[in-house]
């Protein structure tokens, strides 16, 4: 007993007792901090996942089984007959190709502007850079429904003038140009601009990137005669691709996305986001149905088959995407 005791009292078995405390604490903190974020990460997969888990649960099932309470998620019946039928009644496949084209013009237009503008921003010294800065991040700050009524305004009456009968414009008082309002200019013209949708956003990714590019790089240029637009095209753009990608991929997304500029500007609802925002009206009226069960069915299937171009491109460029926003610095 003398023997454990004197063990006990050694400065050396004290500090050795005091390491394996220490070690202890230590390996129960980590535990305890993997735990709560595994289980953090758990939930907000669950959070983001359950719309979509929904989605495919309602849309392959037929609409008498909409009702039945014994079906949560696997349907006890499998169908094809409701994509069939939302298709034919969307008129899908040229929709879709409209709403492609359109948005894949406006995207790269985007993109090409608000990279000059970026560009022109961050490399050359302005008086009113400041100013300008501001009012770039001011048009990200003020939402689109503050100006979506004076702009409509503004472009219902406007036209791109062209080449075009001089002679009967000098006789009907008429000058030949393209229509803005309700036609697909109405995304490219703020698009070549630098003001289409989110265009503030990409101004400023661009801008940030080319700030922190070195200086030498356009010294060196300019050393072997290149231009201004030479040493833009030949050494800028072609290090730009990171933040070129960044913006290619969320402008698609949010001009495929967008409804509300659409909806007033464009009101022949070619785009796809507007039929499916209407698809319950058009399906009321085309199909008469009067049960609510085969709303959402249709709506369902709607939606799926306006995600799936978006999901697809996501998926393929996933890393890349990924890579490029470290390299930008985009956060939060």
């Amino acid at each position: 007993m003398q023997k454990v005791q004197r063990w006990m009292k050694d400065p050396k078995t004290k500090e050795d007792f005091r390491q394996f405390r220490l070690r202890a604490r230590n390996r129960g903190g980590k535990w305890i901090v993997s735990l709560f974020r595994f289980a953090f990460i758990v939930c907000m997969a669950y959070v983001i996942l359950y719309p979509l888990l929904i989605l495919l649960s309602r849309t392959f099932r037929p609409v008498e089984d909409m009702g039945n309470p014994n079906i949560v998620w696997l349907p006890i019946r499998y169908t094809l007959d409701n994509f069939a039928d939302v298709m034919s009644r969307m008129n899908f496949w040229p929709t879709l190709w409209s709403t492609l084209t359109t948005v894949t013009v406006s995207t790269l237009l985007s993109v090409v502007s608000c990279g000059l503008t970026g560009y022109g921003l961050a490399r050359y010294r302005l008086r009113l850079n400041k100013l300008y800065i501001m009012l770039v991040a001011l048009t990200i700050i003020v939402p689109l429904s503050v100006i979506v009524s004076p702009l409509m305004q503004s472009l219902q009456n406007f036209t791109i003038p062209i080449v075009g009968d001089t002679v009967g414009a000098l006789y009907s008082g008429h000058v030949p140009g393209i229509r803005i309002y309700n036609s697909p200019w109405v995304f490219y013209f703020p698009a070549m601009l630098g003001v289409g949708i989110r265009g503030g956003l990409f101004i400023l990714v661009f801008y940030q990137f080319f700030r922190g590019m070195p200086k030498e790089l356009e010294n060196a240029a300019r050393i072997d005669g290149c231009s201004e637009m030479g040493t833009l095209v030949r050494v800028m753009a072609p290090n730009a691709g990171a933040p070129a990608l960044v913006t290619t991929i969320l402008g698609f997304v949010w001009y495929w996305s967008d409804y509300y500029y659409g909806l007033y500007m464009f009101t022949d609802a070619v785009m796809l986001s507007n039929k499916v925002a209407i698809i319950r009206d058009t399906i009321r009226t085309s199909m008469n149905l009067g049960s609510g069960e085969a709303y959402s069915v249709y709506t369902f299937s709607a939606c799926l088959l306006f995600i799936v171009p978006p999901l697809i491109l996501y998926i393929v460029a996933q890393r890349f995407f990924m890579q490029s926003v470290e390299r930008t610095g985009i956060t939060g």
